[in-house]
């Protein structure tokens, strides 16, 4: 994986819909019990993670500044 590419994205399980988000689009992270909060500038998605699983999946530009949140620089 680069982080060179603007156009990296991440595909996320919200019940039963699939949303492609495009890890520029991500503001922050958060941890919310056994799912992962994912918040963009138009929406909120909630996927089932654990949070220190999901920002392994996350590019370089993402920093972890609490045990419960990670954001995007």
């Amino acid at each position: 994986k680069t982080d060179s590419k603007d156009n990296e994205f991440i595909v996320l399980k919200e019940n039963k819909a699939l949303h492609k988000v495009i890890f520029n689009d991500i503001l922050f992270v958060e941890a919310f019990g056994d799912y992962v909060k994912v918040h963009t500038s138009t929406k909120t998605i909630v996927t089932h993670s654990t949070f220190s699983g999901f920002i392994e999946q996350l590019p370089a530009h993402f920093i972890r500044v609490h045990k419960s949140f990670s954001i995007n620089l």
